[in-house]
């Protein structure tokens, strides 16, 4: 029964958005955004053709599906600190990988005059938290994504995973509360997966919860919280502009009686117009409310980074990172963890009921891994991975890919036997997925 309704479920969720696209797959565009001046990739540019709907975050390099009645229509790029390129469909090659080269636009900080709804930076920095639940987006949307996670101890690489899939992402939620025992998940039907061997106390889940439980924190009981706006300093560190408009980059630390109690600093990204949030940065040192078991640990350093891009007029997750650096067992540990939105439409899930969340946490939030050699072959997410060296070091990754074919990843409870019970076991669920 279980799996009779998960199959129900996964077509209305997910055979929409997956249906749409491949129904559509007339052609495509491939290639490369880079900076006009220095030929370096421009890191998670909006790739999109808004009067289709249809746009993808372009990280090194983007695959964008189109259909084949949009000849009269644009593509548009756009990236922070890049001036917006607009070119007609009806020009290019599509028998030709693109390489379109966006111009660079100069920052200015003369003179800043808010012109908006707010006369000072304080003002500004709380109208964006105000309007978090806006530009944020409250209501539940379907995003294709990209996740990975690499563990180092100096130059050695302990473990690697790399997974895709559609995830369905939760949005602004104003009940947060970061002392609640539950996992901070946006469930996820991962299609591919492959995942090395790992040392045996760090075998275990998808790190993707820790890495969204940083989302989550920082950006619901972060900075931008009602009850911490008092707390920091703010300054207009610079400006430059995102889709023509001006973005104010602000630096933000505690203030002196704060700085014991908030152990991070970190700059944000916020468009003028309508005080939205693009991108923001935390650097911390020491333990994370959001993290458990940090007491065999030492010397714990973190940064974070979560950015969002305007598409049609909605704000969607381009990408969010977390980094960790710490000691355990006398040795030097780096963690880092990223999730990037591949591609996107103005598709909204529906909201879950608890019916459908205790089949969604049996079937997709604890995927059997699905390892696709070929699928792999073709997937370009290279950028900060050095897989040369990986293969020095793991001689059988390969096999250790399939090894791990057929294996879950998340781990039981305390007191749950199986998947099973876990699906059936309300306080189980609970433990897992805060309502």
């Amino acid at each position: 029964m279980t799996h009779i309704k998960f199959g129900l479920l996964l077509v209305l969720l997910v055979y929409p958005l997956l249906n749409e696209l491949c129904a559509q797959q007339v052609y495509d565009i491939e290639g490369y955004v880079v900076d006009m001046e220095t030929g370096a990739p421009v890191p998670y540019a909006l790739v999109g053709v808004p009067e289709l709907q249809k746009g993808i975050s372009a990280n090194l390099y983007f695959k964008l599906i189109l259909p084949n009645d949009n000849q009269s229509n644009n593509l548009q790029i756009s990236s922070i600190g890049y001036e917006r390129f607009s070119v007609s469909l009806s020009t290019i090659d599509w028998d030709q990988e693109q390489r379109f080269k966006l111009k660079p636009k100069p920052t200015i900080l003369d003179e800043v005059i808010i012109v908006g709804k707010s006369s000072t930076v304080e003002e500004m920095v709380k109208y964006a938290s105000k309007n978090r639940k806006i530009y944020l987006r409250s209501k539940p949307y379907l995003m294709n994504g990209f996740y990975r996670e690499v563990l180092k101890s100096k130059d050695e690489y302990l473990g690697l995973t790399e997974a895709q899939g559609v995830l369905y992402m939760n949005g602004y939620n104003p009940g947060y509360r970061n002392n609640k025992d539950h996992l901070s998940y946006d469930l996820a039907q991962w299609k591919n997966v492959r995942r090395s061997n790992y040392p045996e106390q760090e075998q275990h889940f998808l790190e993707i919860a820790t890495l969204l439980k940083a989302k989550d924190y920082y950006l619901h009981d972060g900075p931008l919280h009602r009850k911490n706006l008092d707390k920091f300093h703010y300054t207009v560190s610079d400006t430059t502009l995102y889709q023509d408009r001006l973005v104010l980059i602000i630096d933000f630390k505690p203030k002196e009686a704060f700085i014991n109690s908030i152990n991070y600093h970190g700059r944000m990204y916020l468009k003028e117009d309508d005080q939205a949030l693009l991108n923001l940065q935390i650097e911390s040192n020491g333990a994370h409310p959001f993290l458990k078991h940090t007491n065999t640990k030492t010397g714990i350093s973190s940064q974070f980074e979560v950015g969002f891009l305007l598409f049609n007029g909605q704000y969607y997750l381009s990408y969010t990172s977390f980094q960790r650096s710490f000691t355990q067992d006398q040795k030097l540990i780096n963690w880092t963890t990223e999730l990037i939105g591949t591609s996107f439409t103005d598709q909204r899930a529906a909201f879950l009921n608890y019916q459908q969340r205790v089949v969604l946490y049996s079937e997709m939030l604890n995927p059997l891994i699905n390892y696709d050699p070929a699928f792999w072959e073709s997937y370009r997410f290279s950028q900060g991975v050095d897989y040369k060296k990986i293969h020095e070091q793991n001689k059988g990754l390969e096999d250790q890919f399939r090894k791990n074919h057929n294996l879950r990843l998340t781990p039981l409870p305390d007191g749950i036997d199986s998947y099973q019970q876990m699906a059936n076991d309300r306080n189980a669920l609970d433990f897992i997925m805060q309502f």
